[in-house]
């Protein structure tokens, strides 16, 4: 090692001090480059460590690693460094580099509690979403993570103080991991009520009230559901709110959140709720649309199904079931059993001579008129986002989310179509400078 006077071992203490006030405030690079050259003068386990973390906390993973190859080297007993080399894998998201590493570290320290719980979470993210009970890496990382339990019953009080953020994280994996499978959905509510009395937590509440939902227990849905303004909240919410039967409040939700993001399956559930409204009209018009946003989507044709059997025209909505049974198979290789069951549904009920209505398909045909019509801006409010169009003598109404541009200007041309709204209403749509 490089033999150093007095004065070179200050000048080395003072780097280091002045780096740990880097790393202490985030500031990464700086911490970088003082560390690389502590590093240069005195190459100790404690300084590469230093060296290896802030580079990783900088997302520099490639050149963390290969630090934390050289402690490896250096103490090759040492679980923790096969873990941080498994780590920066994990931060990378290349779960299978991950995986081996966290599996190394194990094999020196099987009561690796972290480890435990990282090789859960990196097999689950292999094991994916589609058929993930089918995948021996789903299988694998509920083996883990049940072991994390068994291991924190063995920590005593002082140890279990310190591991209890990571245990958090367990119970919180845990009840994820569970609340899709229908048979386990109670004991993943224990794991995410068990998550929340180490720390309340917004996005663990958010999981323990759609559990809730998904088991039909509404009430309890909505005493947890967060108070927040998160899309993903707000989404939710609607459904609890239509699943208690508060449907306006469910429709006007969505009408926002359709301001922010124009999504399929916001129209398809806009369409469901008017049906419990018994309003088919809006149910007819809201599929269509979530059909026109998106047609490979098997459960869009479902819900029109489901309107046109209201409006008792069978063959239409047979038509659309076969198309959802179609599309379902086609994209997931799977049978779609609750279209299959209201088809077979319909065609018991069918008369031997049924003959469908046309001046009922002509009428709620309406909305699906694809003509472009062209009128003029009449009047815009800027500060209520809305206006009207004159057409033919006639203001029609439109509101800037339906609009192709941000700042309609009066009397200037525009073409668009046309839709009924709420109330039977015109409502200009896809409005373009013409």
């Amino acid at each position: 090692m490089y033999k150093r006077g007095k004065s070179n071992l200050v000048i080395l203490q003072e780097k280091i001090k002045k780096a740990e006030l880097y790393e202490a405030n985030s500031n990464w690079e700086e911490a970088i480059t003082l560390y690389n050259e502590i590093v240069k003068e005195d190459n100790s386990v404690q300084n590469i460590e230093k060296l290896g973390w802030c580079l990783s906390r900088a997302g520099k993973y490639d050149e963390a690693i290969r630090y934390f190859i050289q402690l490896g080297e250096k103490e090759p007993k040492m679980a923790k460094w096969k873990y941080m080399i498994g780590y920066q894998y994990y931060s990378k998201k290349d779960w299978n580099e991950a995986v081996k590493y966290f599996e190394e570290t194990l094999k020196i320290k099987p009561n690796y509690l972290v480890v435990k719980y990282r090789i859960s979470y990196a097999y689950l993210q292999l094991a994916g979403t589609y058929k993930k009970l089918t995948k021996p890496e789903f299988w694998k990382a509920l083996g883990h993570i049940k072991e994390c339990h068994e291991l924190w019953e063995s920590f005593d009080e002082k140890t279990k103080n310190k591991e209890k953020h990571t245990y958090f994280d367990i119970n919180f994996l845990h009840g994820k991991m569970l609340m899709d499978l229908p048979n386990h959905r109670e004991e993943s509510i224990l794991y995410f009520e068990n998550a929340l009395k180490i720390k309340d937590d917004e996005i663990c509440r958010y999981n323990l009230s759609k559990t809730f939902y998904l088991m039909g227990k509404h009430e309890e849905a909505k005493k947890w559901i967060p108070n927040n303004c998160s899309y993903y909240v707000v989404e939710l919410n609607a459904y609890i709110e239509a699943k208690l039967g508060n449907y306006d409040i469910a429709i006007d939700i969505i009408d926002e959140l359709l301001k922010r993001r124009k999504k399929d399956y916001l129209y398809a559930f806009l369409a469901e709720v008017y049906l419990l409204k018994e309003d088919n009209k809006n149910a007819f018009d809201y599929a269509n649309i979530a059909i026109k946003v998106n047609y490979k989507n098997h459960k869009n044709h479902f819900v029109l199904a489901k309107v046109y059997y209201k409006y008792n025209l069978l063959y239409s909505a047979v038509k659309e079931l076969d198309n959802a049974i179609q599309l379902k198979f086609k994209n997931y290789h799977s049978e779609y059993d609750e279209a299959i069951l209201l088809k077979e549904e319909i065609m018991e009920k069918s008369p031997e001579n049924y003959v469908e209505d046309k001046h009922i398909l002509e009428k709620i045909n309406f909305n699906n008129d694809k003509k472009i019509y062209t009128g003029t801006i009449y009047e815009y409010d800027k500060n209520k986002g809305f206006g009207f169009i004159m057409y033919d003598g006639k203001k029609i109404f439109f509101h800037i989310s339906d609009c192709k541009f941000d700042n309609p200007i009066k009397n200037k041309q525009v073409s668009f179509q046309k839709i009924r709204g709420k109330n039977e209403k015109l409502k200009a749509i896809n409005v373009k400078w013409k």
